[in-house]
């Protein structure tokens, strides 16, 4: 709490003490620090992470309550719509921050990238994108479920989500005349369709 006394032009000090107004004084964010993201876990993992809004001294901004948004370049991943993490999405919905958060807020297990790569989380205000933070994340692929078949003019689309939703290629195959041969590529994949390294031969057999 804080106290005040007042004072006359004669230098009297008031007797009693009463509780003066509280307020606190805080700068604008100017970026975000985003924390939590742990290297090494697989396509699938749910991260929690924090988000810390700053001020240009890097210093709390307890009274920042805007909306920040969620990005994750070089993958598919999206804001989430329902409110639960999952395999179609992988990303938090938008949040805007109370006055109860005081400038941090933690999303528990709201973060599942399908891509395995080195991974970039940014988180941004809605409003104004140079009001920033990343963190970068090394993921890696998950164990081996599904041979994955590409034909010629078809693309591998690693960290699509799991059939039936996705299907791992893009783009559709290339059209061939009966009697010619067809190019294609067999790839062992994890649910989320990254390559996967078997430590054992396995056989194809291939089936026309």
């Amino acid at each position: 709490a804080a106290w005040v006394r007042a004072v006359d032009n004669a230098g009297n000090v008031q007797g009693a003490v009463q509780a003066g107004p509280k307020f606190q004084i805080a700068a604008p964010a100017a970026a975000f620090v985003v924390t939590g993201l742990t290297d090494g876990q697989t396509a699938g993992f749910d991260h929690t992470v924090t988000i810390e809004a700053v001020d240009a001294s890097n210093t709390r901004a307890t009274g920042y309550q805007g909306t920040v948004r969620f990005l994750a370049a070089g993958g598919l991943e999206t804001a989430d719509t329902d409110g639960s993490v999952d395999d179609i999405y992988g990303l938090p919905a938008n949040y805007t921050f109370t006055a109860a958060d005081a400038g941090v807020h933690t999303f528990t297990g709201l973060v599942r990238f399908r891509k395995a790569s080195i991974r970039e989380l940014r988180v941004e205000d809605t409003l104004n994108a140079s009001i920033l933070g990343t963190q970068n994340v090394t993921v890696v692929p998950s164990t081996q479920d599904r041979l994955l078949v590409i034909p010629n003019g078809q693309v591998h689309a690693p960290g699509e989500s799991p059939s039936p939703t996705g299907n791992g290629v893009t783009l559709s195959p290339s059209p061939k005349l009966a009697g010619d041969s067809i190019v294609t590529q067999i790839l062992a994949t994890d649910r989320f369709w990254n390559i996967t390294a078997s430590s054992s031969p396995a056989n194809v057999n291939v089936v026309t």
